[in-house]
């Protein structure tokens, strides 16, 4: 009688980690397969141009408008990369809220006109966010364009492997009330599966 069968897949995982038996892979699951391209369907993938015709392209449509001067324009795609601690978050929250308010930073142009701008912080707390924006004189004022996304870490449970599962039960986070309502999004909570009467036996 096999009884490498009966047992769940967790304890063999156990079993060949410790050395006693090779070990188990879970059988992959056999990927759909393409269709076959062909060559008419390239033309779809890219436009093929000469150069004069790609400029007389670029004059018919509208000219992108200035966010951050030359550097960033409506419709790019930018990253902003430099050293630690040089100030990449500042400016970022910087040029946000000058989006939100039409506020220039000069010498940069801004053409555009305000805008809802989203923020996602995933460095910052609450309160350092509010003592990197607060000084002797008080708040600064924020336009509300301006939305700023926290990552929460409490609320992120990550699933725990088989055998890590704790033997008493997690504690549960508080719910608390979101300071925004409005821009309120809800994810659902990973939680461990509880441990089976028959998980227990093998164990």
């Amino acid at each position: 009688m096999n009884h490498t069968s009966e047992r769940p897949l967790f304890i063999e995982q156990i079993r060949a980690e410790s050395g006693s038996r090779p070990p188990l892979r879970p059988a992959r699951r056999p990927k759909p397969a393409l269709p076959p391209l062909e060559p008419s369907d390239a033309h779809e993938v890219f436009t093929v141009c000469t150069g004069n015709r790609w400029m007389e392209l670029a004059e018919r449509e509208p000219e992108p408008k200035m966010l951050f001067g030359e550097f960033w324009r409506q419709g790019e795609i930018c990253i902003l990369f430099a050293d630690t601690n040089v100030g990449k978050s500042v400016l970022a929250v910087q040029i946000a809220n000058s989006i939100s308010r039409h506020s220039q930073i000069r010498p940069f142009a801004l053409k555009t006109r305000s805008k809802k701008v989203l923020y996602v912080d995933f460095e910052l707390s609450t309160q350092q966010f509010y003592t990197r924006y607060r000084d002797e004189k008080g708040n600064y004022n924020f336009n509300d364009k301006f939305i700023r996304a926290g990552f929460n870490p409490a609320r992120y449970a990550p699933l725990p492997l088989p055998w890590h599962r704790p033997r008493t039960r997690p504690p549960r986070h508080p719910r608390r009330s979101s300071p925004c309502p409005a821009t309120r999004a809800r994810y659902p909570i990973i939680r461990p599966r509880p441990q089976s009467a028959a998980d227990k036996t093998e164990a």
